[in-house]
């Protein structure tokens, strides 16, 4: 059964006889109900292939990055969605994880190969350049977030670490000289309010 919300010129949603109404983005449809075909081609199989390594790795990254970072400068759909959006195609059997990007800003950062990543001492640690840019500020928090490919799991720094500062370091669980790849990006508050973020710098896979 169909539902009309605020009269009948408002949002509809349901299904009556061969009609289907909804919203997707924020704008109202109505569409021919079609039951649609699930042949499970290679081309399909590949595609959800991709689509769940994508999925894996996002949930990694879902409460630390995903939801904080990107969330806030979308409109239309959640930050996990946006992420797997702009990602997926990266998760092929092999996956590309230097193309991954997990956050998206306008934030200045400097290219992905003025960062360097090292592992020593339970932490991974990257160095980078302090220079300001058009918008950056001295003052703005600098955070890593490494993705372990051995133990799929992933970590991020704890938030202290400054832009000023040229280096970030987050802690591991183990002294393992690991699978580990690590994505650099940067916040910048006003009076305790995310205002802007960078895209985020990839440093090569640590012990790769």
């Amino acid at each position: 059964m169909a539902k009309i919300l605020n009269g009948i010129l408002g949002k509809a949603s349901g299904k009556v006889g061969g009609v289907v109404a909804g919203t997707w983005k924020d704008k109202n449809y109505v569409r021919t109900h079609v039951i649609p075909a699930n042949p499970n081609t290679g081309g399909q199989q590949t595609q959800r292939q991709k689509f769940s390594r994508a999925v894996a790795f996002a949930k990694q990254f879902l409460g630390t990055v995903l939801n904080p970072f990107v969330d806030p400068f979308q409109k239309s759909m959640s930050g996990f969605n946006y992420f797997i959006k702009h990602n997926v195609d990266h998760f092929t059997s092999t996956p590309t994880y230097s193309a991954v990007q997990l956050v998206f800003g306008k934030l200045f950062i400097h290219a992905t190969t003025s960062t360097v990543a090292s592992v020593a001492d339970s932490k991974v640690t990257v160095t980078f350049p302090t220079t300001n840019g058009p918008n950056g500020l001295a003052t703005d928090v600098a955070y890593i977030a490494v993705y372990d490919r051995t133990n799929k799991i992933g970590y991020i720094s704890d938030g202290t670490a400054k832009r000023g500062d040229g280096t970030v370091s987050v802690n591991m669980p183990v002294a393992a000289f690991g699978n580990y790849d690590t994505y650099m990006f940067f916040a910048q508050y006003v009076d305790g309010k995310l205002m802007l973020v960078s895209n985020t710098a990839y440093s090569d896979g640590v012990g790769a």
